[in-house]
C-alpha cells in the first residue's frame, strides 16, 4: 500500500470520526430544542383551551350570581319569582333551565316544567351539594327529569342578611353543549380533546358511548395506566405518554380553575416523531455531503503533499541506480574520464526531470 493510500486514509478516519461525534452532539442537542419546542407549543395550546373553557362557565356562573342577588328582593311566592327565572333563562341558550328549591320544599322552574308528586327538590344532589357549601358548586352528571338528557347543574344556596336559607337556586347546562365546545379542540392531526370532572367522570368525549362514564370503568379508558389516571384527577397539569390500543399517544392536560375539572388533549406520538425523523435526514444528508467534500479536499492535499515525496524518491532510486552502475563500469576496468562525461549527462538528465515535476 502506498504512502499517498495511507496517508489518505488515515486522515479520512480521523476526520470522518471528528465529524461524526460533532454532527451526533449537534443532532442530540437541536433534537432536544425541537422537542422542547414541540411540547412547549401544545401545553400553550392546551392552557390557552383550559382558559377559553373556564372562561365560558364563569360566564354561566356570574349570570347566576346575579339571579341569585336579585331574588331575596322579590315575595317568595311562585307567581314572582318565576317569571325572573323565566328571563333569565331566556338569556343563555346553553341553560335549559334554571330553578329554585325553597327550604320548604317547594319546586319553581323557570321552564314551567311541574315535578311529579312528591318531588322533593331538597333530596336532589345538586340542593344536597350547594347546602355544603357557601359558593357555588359544580354537581357530577345527572339525568335531567325535563330534558331527559345528561346535564350538571351550577347551583348556590340563597340566604337573607340574618342568615335565613331561602332555598338553593339551580341551572341547568347539558352535556351536549360541553361536547360542542370539546369537538371544536382540534389542533392537532389525529387529536382530540375531553374533559373529567374532579372525581374523573366523563364530562364530554368524542365518542358519545363514554360521556358520564367513570375513568376508571368505561371501555376502552381503564385500559389505561394506572398512573396515568392518577395524574389526571390529581395535578393541576401535567404530560403523559401511553400505549392506548396499539398506538403510541402523547396527552396534555390541565385543571379548569373555578371547578376542577381536567380537559386533556390527546395526539398521536408521531406528530412529535415526525418532526424529529426530519431532522435525523437532514443531518444524516449534511453529514454525508460534509464527509464527501472533505474525502475529495483530503484526496487533493494528499496528492499536494505527495508528489515532492515521490520525486524525491525517484531521485534517490536514479542517485542510486547510477552509483551501482558507475561501480559496475569501474570494476570492469572502464576509463574514470570517460566516466567523469557520463555522470555530468546524468546529472544534467536528473535536472530536466525535476524541472518538469515541479512545472
Amino acid at each position: 500500500m502506498g504512502i499517498r493510500i495511507k496517508l489518505t486514509l488515515m486522515f479520512s478516519l480521523l476526520l470522518t470520526a471528528s465529524l461524526l461525534l460533532a454532527s451526533f452532539v449537534e443532532y442530540q442537542f437541536a433534537r432536544q430544542q425541537l422537542l422542547l419546542n414541540l411540547q412547549k407549543e401544545i401545553n400553550a395550546v392546551t392552557q390557552a383551551e383550559v382558559i377559553r373553557l373556564d372562561f365560558w362557565l364563569q360566564r354561566k356562573a356570574v349570570a347566576l350570581e346575579q339571579t341569585a342577588s336579585l331574588l331575596p328582593l322579590l315575595p317568595r311566592s311562585p307567581e314572582n319569582l318565576q317569571p325572573l327565572l323565566t328571563r333569565q333563562m331566556s338569556l343563555d341558550s346553553d341553560v335549559t333551565d334554571i330553578y329554585l328549591g325553597t327550604a320548604e320544599g317547594v319546586m319553581i322552574d323557570g321552564s314551567r316544567w311541574q315535578p311529579p308528586a312528591g318531588y322533593d327538590p331538597r333530596q336532589r344532589p345538586w340542593y344536597r351539594q350547594a347546602l355544603l357549601s357557601s359558593g357555588l358548586v359544580f354537581s357530577d352528571p345527572y339525568l335531567d327529569l325535563v330534558t331527559n338528557q345528561y346535564a350538571i347543574s351550577i347551583a348556590k344556596q340563597i340566604r337573607l342578611d340574618n342568615q335565613e336559607l331561602i332555598g338553593v337556586l339551580s341551572q341547568d347546562v347539558p352535556l351536549s353543549r360541553f361536547l360542542e365546545r370539546i369537538r371544536h379542540i382540534q389542533p392537532f392531526t389525529g387529536g382530540y380533546a375531553f374533559l373529567l370532572d374532579q372525581n374523573g367522570i366523563i364530562l364530554a368525549h368524542p365518542d358519545p358511548t363514554l360521556q358520564s362514564l367513570d375513568i376508571n370503568q368505561a371501555e376502552p379508558l381503564r385500559s389505561l395506566p394506572p398512573q396515568m389516571r392518577s395524574d389526571l384527577l390529581q395535578q393541576s397539569e401535567g404530560f403523559l405518554e401511553y400505549t392506548f390500543q396499539g398506538e403510541e399517544r402523547l396527552a396534555y392536560f390541565g385543571k379548569l380553575p373555578s371547578t376542577g375539572w381536567a380537559l386533556v388533549i390527546t395526539l398521536p406520538r408521531s406528530y412529535l416523531d415526525e418532526p424529529l425523523r426530519e431532522l435525523l435526514w437532514r443531518y444524516l444528508f449534511l453529514t454525508c455531503l460534509a464527509q464527501i467534500l472533505t474525502l475529495f479536499c483530503i484526496h487533493r492535499l494528499a496528492n499536494q503533499f505527495i508528489r515532492p515525496l515521490e520525486a524525491l524518491t525517484k531521485q534517490a532510486h536514479q542517485v542510486s541506480g547510477a552509483v551501482q552502475h558507475l561501480q559496475e563500469r569501474l570494476d570492469a576496468g572502464e576509463n574514470p574520464a570517460h566516466l567523469s562525461d557520463w555522470l555530468q549527462e546524468e546529472h544534467a538528465g536528473e535536472k530536466r526531470e525535476t524541472k518538469e515535476t515541479k512545472e
